[in-house]
């Protein structure tokens, strides 16, 4: 795991290759955007490390990534990897200017520029391009995980947290939820300035973005 580390704090990801099947394309530092050949059905965006001392969700991400270089994790689906706050990551530290996690649906706007702010408006932009990719053959459907560890001690040890959402989402979803051995499910029901909530602005979609923190 450390020469991954290293490889995503001394910018050398895009060094990687993939295997034919898969078409790589970097949409910008620390944002993969992999398609399969094949049709698909689904866009999902995997991110961590929107703060940037959460370690073990960027570590599950690379490990991810570097199995689907290896060609040892199938692709099956349009995929957007993101590596949410590098300058963050790479100094061991939640943040630099402001919390990177408070700045999406356009709230980056209203601080003062720096280095959270760009980054959020350059994410919002890949996802933007990422989902346009994804639907050039049709509509398809949209998820998006968002990983965190907490920064507290929490009552149930793992937990997903769900943006505000008209209507509910669908059983397939909560079976995923299931399926993952989630302790807790935290659903938000007033909008927030959180990565997941500009993916939850789009459809048609079959799983609403979320947060998963432990």
């Amino acid at each position: 795991m450390e020469h991954l580390v290293n490889d995503l704090l001394h910018c050398r990801l895009q060094a990687w290759t993939f295997p034919a099947g898969i078409e790589a394309r970097w949409l910008g530092e620390g944002i993969l955007q992999l398609l399969p050949t094949a049709p698909w059905r689904q866009a999902t965006i995997l991110s961590a490390g929107v703060h940037g001392n959460e370690t073990a969700p960027i570590e599950l991400l690379l490990q991810l990534t570097h199995d689907l270089s290896q060609g040892r994790q199938p692709l099956t689906q349009a995929l957007l990897i993101v590596f949410g706050n590098l300058p963050a990551i790479r100094a061991a530290r939640r943040y630099l200017h402001n919390d990177l996690n408070r700045l999406f649906g356009g709230r980056h706007l209203a601080v003062t520029p720096g280095n959270e702010s760009r980054r959020a408006f350059a994410l919002e932009q890949a996802v933007q391009a990422f989902y346009r990719a994804a639907d050039a053959a049709g509509p398809v459907n949209r998820g998006h995980l968002d990983m965190h560890t907490a920064i507290r001690g929490s009552l149930y040890r793992q937990f997903a947290l769900l943006p505000a959402h008209a209507g509910d989402f669908s059983p397939d979803f909560y079976q995923l939820l299931q399926a993952s051995g989630m302790d807790a499910v935290v659903r938000h029901t007033e909008a927030g300035g959180t990565f997941t909530i500009s993916p939850a602005k789009s459809s048609p979609r079959k799983a609403p973005p979320w947060s998963w923190g432990k």
